[in-house]
């Protein structure tokens, strides 16, 4: 297996090679590239959703999609020509100080590698057998579908059924 130095871009979400020369350049997404270790992290590629970070590999694994989310942007100084609003910005220089949040997605991974969005609906297809019980547990445990710790302890249920 060949081995390249790799980083996660939160801003692009994209993967970003360090060549021999030590430039970064962008990988470009395909269809062959499905799995990426970086470090201890593994990436799955999915052609719709970009890379998501496996968080949890079991037979229903957890993963995470991963960006940086503007949250707003202040006039500092310049021309506004060559903008419109609504356009993404994105790498072009710009008369805003942009400040952004971490914002996350999770997801189930099927055995097919098929993302389900986290939310219960999902957990409940993809364990159609144990409805009763899942739909036990997560009214006992008021499970937070947007938190990771809450979406691991589910899954560590689920995977034992």
């Amino acid at each position: 297996a060949d081995t390249f130095r790799l980083n996660y871009n939160l801003y692009f979400a994209q993967l970003d090679l360090i060549n021999a020369k030590g430039d970064t350049v962008q990988v470009k997404p395909s269809r062959e590239l499905k799995l990426v270790q970086i470090g201890g992290n593994i990436f799955y590629h999915d052609d719709r959703r970009g890379y998501i970070e496996v968080l949890y590999q079991a037979p229903i694994s957890l993963g995470v999609l991963t960006i940086l989310s503007t949250v707003k942007m202040v006039y500092a100084s310049g021309s506004f020509e060559g903008t419109s609003s609504g356009m993404d910005t994105r790498g072009i220089p710009s008369v805003y100080d942009r400040y952004y949040k971490r914002a996350t997605t999770y997801f189930f991974i099927d055995g097919n590698n098929k993302l389900h969005k986290a939310i219960r609906p999902s957990v409940l297809k993809l364990y159609a057998n144990h409805k009763k019980a899942i739909n036990a547990y997560l009214d006992e445990n008021k499970i937070d579908f947007t938190r990771e710790r809450d979406l691991f302890q589910l899954l560590n249920f689920c995977n034992r059924l």
